[in-house]
Order: structure tokens, then sequence, then C-alpha cells
């Protein structure tokens, strides 16, 4: 859905059907609904000390807010489509981060960053209605932008926490980045806003005084010119005075905190604390998360913990920083890693399987995965055993299509299984914190695309493991198992696909079932996903039971 469908609405009543949920609930829940139903409030702490208030959505309320969030991001893709123009805002907008924004300032001499104080409590309800009318990119009817307004605010503004309100504020801001832009370019600098954070660069000897200016009592001072702030103070938004900076070529130069002197790169002090907390936790099982005073030596060290998430969170933002700036292919990469990208596959190795927290089930490809989670989610409503305490399955199944499955080497195929299967005990190693508390079940076709397996299994362990071996696990080193598929027929050969029911496998799209050229991905997507309610996964029956066989031998070493 896109802008010709949203300017094509004439009320609230054709919105609903656009986001998905009949007019009457859209009414009851705009209407009806008691904020407390609708919102929930909390606050989290600021990395620069403070807190900051959140808003955030929940139920029904999340739901269409989210649905509103995704037509709108595709309307800004329409919009800038059909301008054909660069844009200068980097934040909330597909295929642009921190690193684009960033990007744009490297090798400068002058570096400018402001802040926009309030950003999304400064975005009222008036505000959003009147942009979604008045915008010579949308003219929505009035009916229809009112709605939105509806939808998006909460105590007459946009609410931190709501997934409506980024994209919202970032179109509204619109007007502000064109004025901008202009100035920009009249004093020849680079603009770039990412969110509510503000740069402009340039390699003039002097900066730009149509910009900014020093004091003249203190050299160190700078100020923004009143044509700058006219144009913020008119476009609807305010400067937040201390968080203003320039940083000059022989500084340290930061955008969006990242530095932009030569190249875009994570602060050095910022990757050698990250590292030091994951040797820790390698070590330990615990580690320290940085202080917000920015590891002041007088402020008190923050209390260990265990939860990964944080750390998971920080890694991940160097890696994507620095693989992004590093420009080799994506084989040289895996041939010849950074220190960055070795420390990161160190860390996830150690979540999914030595600190993990319930068992694990690595798949051979992607559509593996969602035949698993399909037949898990169908037949654990009769079969209780599959589920926990928890009311959730007592098993994870990795997923091979995040980010950890590349970094990992684990993007599919038996060959990637055999090479994971023989580093495992070696890869084990480093790790002096090694719980093991769940296994980790290796899940492989029973056809010849196994036999480097197979190989491999003979060849370490001297025990067979073949097509016609029936086995229902095969035991490779701690807390590492493989099984396999049920053994079929006089060959034994079998493949995941084999699990389903002719029903299934007869069901046509587009002319073409699985069993006349439907490709795998299809049949994932189009059939098992759309068709989950209808289809009898009773198939995959033996493959849990080996599953739960696993689960029931695998006894962790107590550390």
């Amino acid at each position: 859905m896109g802008l010709i469908e949203l300017q094509a609405l004439k009320d609230r009543k054709d919105l609903a059907a656009l986001l998905g949920v009949k007019p009457s609930a859209l009414s009851y829940l705009l209407y009806y609904v008691p904020d407390t139903k609708k919102y929930q409030k909390f606050e989290i702490d600021k990395k620069s000390g403070g807190t900051r208030k959140i808003t955030a959505p929940i139920g029904a309320m999340k739901a269409v807010q989210n649905r509103l969030a995704d037509i709108l991001y595709d309307c800004c893709d329409d919009v800038d489509k059909a301008n054909n123009r660069r844009c200068v805002s980097h934040g909330f907008r597909r295929g642009r981060s921190i690193y684009t924004n960033a990007y744009e300032h490297r090798h400068k001499r002058f570096v400018l960053n402001l802040d926009l104080a309030d950003f999304f409590p400064s975005i009222n309800f008036g505000r959003v209605r009147g942009f979604f009318i008045k915008s010579v990119d949308f003219k929505l009817n009035p009916a229809v932008a009112t709605a939105i307004a509806q939808i998006a605010c909460f105590e007459n503004s946009l609410p931190q926490g709501s997934p409506c309100s980024p994209v919202i504020a970032d179109l509204v801001a619109g007007a502000l980045d064109a004025r901008l832009v202009k100035l920009a370019k009249s004093a020849r600098c680079t603009y770039t806003r990412y969110a509510d954070d503000i740069t402009f660069s340039t390699n003039k000897k002097l900066f730009p005084l149509d910009i900014a200016y020093q004091n003249s009592l203190s050299l160190s001072e700078w100020h923004l010119s009143e044509k700058l702030a006219s144009r913020i103070n008119g476009a609807g938004f305010s400067i937040n005075v201390p968080k203003t900076r320039m940083q000059g070529r022989h500084t340290r130069q930061l955008v969006t905190g990242l530095t932009v002197n030569e190249k875009v790169n994570i602060r050095a002090s910022y990757y050698r604390s990250a590292r030091a907390m994951a040797q820790n936790l390698f070590a330990t099982g615990k580690y320290h998360l940085p202080s917000k005073k920015g590891g002041n030596p007088s402020e008190p060290q923050a209390p260990e913990i265990t939860n990964l998430n944080p750390l998971a969170g920080i890694l991940s933002h160097i890696h994507y920083i620095r693989d992004r700036a590093d420009r080799r292919e994506r084989t040289e990469k895996k041939k010849n890693p950074t220190a960055t990208r070795s420390l990161y596959r160190k860390f996830l190795f150690f979540k999914y399987f030595v600190d993990l927290k319930r068992p694990l089930i690595i798949c051979e490809g992607k559509t593996d995965s969602i035949y698993l989670r399909s037949a898990v989610k169908k037949l654990s409503q009769a079969q209780k055993n599959l589920l926990g305490a928890d009311g959730k399955p007592i098993f994870s199944i990795f997923n091979q299509n995040g980010s950890a499955s590349e970094i990992l080497q684990l993007e599919g195929g038996s060959e990637p299984l055999k090479i994971f299967l023989q580093d495992y005990e070696k890869k084990l190693g480093p790790y002096y914190y090694s719980p093991l508390k769940c296994p980790v079940i290796v899940l492989i076709d029973n056809d010849e695309g196994a036999s480097s397996v197979f190989a491999f299994y003979k060849g370490k362990l001297k025990s067979d493991m073949s097509l016609k071996s029936i086995d229902s696990f095969y035991h490779v080193h701690k807390n590492l198992y493989v099984i396999k598929t049920p053994e079929l027929g006089a060959s034994g050969k079998s493949c995941i696909e084999d699990l389903f029911m002719q029903k299934a496998l007869s069901t046509e799209i587009d002319g073409k079932s699985f069993a006349t050229g439907l490709s795998k991905a299809a049949f994932a997507e189009k059939v098992v996903l759309k068709d989950m309610s209808t289809i009898d996964f009773s198939g995959f029956n033996p493959v849990f039971d080996r599953i739960l066989a696993v689960i029931n031998h695998y006894k962790p070493e107590v550390v």
C-alpha cells in the first residue's frame, strides 16, 4: 500500500479498511477504549544521564499504529521516487541509518552538530493533521488526515514509543529540511538530519557566519546564527542550545556517535570497552556495563549482569558500522575476518551454543525452519509435551534469516553444518565459563546431501551414521547432537518435505505444485505459512520424538 491508495481514501471508514480493521472497531478504539488500555507509560535511562519518558501503545492500538507506520513508510518511498530528490533525512528511513548520516560528513574541516528540543512532543495533533492536508506530496482528505492524527497522537502530541511517531515526525520535519538545505547550499555546506540531530559540515577555511560564529571573547564557544535559528523556529521547532558543538579537523569529530575524521568508525574507547565486557563474559558469565558518566573513576562501578541483550546490542552496533566500512567482498570478509567480526562471531557462538537457555534446533536451510516452526505451532495444541511451563515450545529454532546465520557461517546446506560439527569442540575451548545447560540439535535430511556429515561422524566417533541407520540421535561432543529425518523405504532416504501429506505437496501455486517444480521458498511461504491451519503436520511427529529423545538424554555438567 502506498501514496496512491492513501490519497484515494474519502473518510475514516476507508482508512480502517486500508489498515485491515473494521470501521466500527477503529471507532471503538479511538473513542471508547480508555487510555490505560491503549498506552503504558514508563521511563528509560538516557546515555547522557537522566531518564526519558516513554508512552508505548499496547494491544489493538499498537497493531493499528504498526500498520499505519508501514503504509507511511511506503508513502515516503513513493514521494522520494516521484520527486527524484536526494533525501537528507537519515533517521526512520528505509535503507538509511546513523552510518549513512555520518558518511556525508567525512574528511571535513568543520563539523557542526545541533539538536532539536522535544522533537516528538513539539509535534501536536494540529500539526499532524495539517501536514497531511496541506502537504503538496500528500493532500489527503481532511477526514482521513483527522483520523490519522487521532491514531498517531496521544495527549495532543506524538508519543515517544509509538511505532508511527518516527515516520510522521520525519515527514513533518521535511519542511525544516527544505529550509536548511537551501541555507546550507548558499553557505557551501553539507547538511543532514537524523531525527532531532542536525549536522552541517564544510571544508571552507572559515566556517560560514550565516550558520554559526565564534564568541569573540572565547574562541572555543560557538553560537548559531540568527538566520539559522529563525529558520528552525519558523518551521515549528526549537534548538537544544547546550548540545550545540563545533568540531575542528584536529579534534575527534563525531556525527550521531560515529567518528568521521577519516572514515566512518566506532570510537576506539567504545570498542575497547565492548571487548573487555565480552572477555569478562566468556571468563565468568558476567560483565559490567560502562558508566553513563563515560567511565569516570570516581563513579561507582555498575553491578555485574548476566543478561546478554545489552552486550548483544553493543556488539551488533559495532559490527554493523565497521562491516559497512569494510569494502571487501563478502567471501573475503568470511575468509579473513577482522578483529571486530571475530569478536562478534565469538559472542554469538557463546549466546547460541554455550549459554543457551533452552534446547536449540539448527536446520539445513531457511525453509526447513519455517516447516518446523509451523509444525510446532500446530501440533503443540495436542502434544503438550512440546510446551514448557511458560506455554512456549521447550526448544527454539535457529533463525537462518538473521545476521547471526551469516556471521556464524550457518547459512544453509549440509556442508556448512559439517564444518560446524567438525569445529565445535575447538570453538568451545576459549570459553572458561561454559555452562552448556541445553543441547544443540542439528537436523539434517537423510539423503545423499548428508554424506559429508555421515563421513565426519564415522571418522570422529568410529560409529555408524548412514541412510539406513535408525538411531534416534547421534551424540557428537558435549551438548552437540545430530538427528536425521525419519528413514523411509528400503533405501532409508528421506528429506524434510517427505513429512508433509500428499495434499499439501499437491497444492498448486501458479500452476505448479511442489512435486512439479514449485520452489522450496514458494512452497514454504505460499503453502505452508498460508494454509497452516488446514495442513496435517502429523508426519513431523517422528522428528519431534527424536528431539525429545535428545533432550531427555542430555545431562549438563555442573559448572
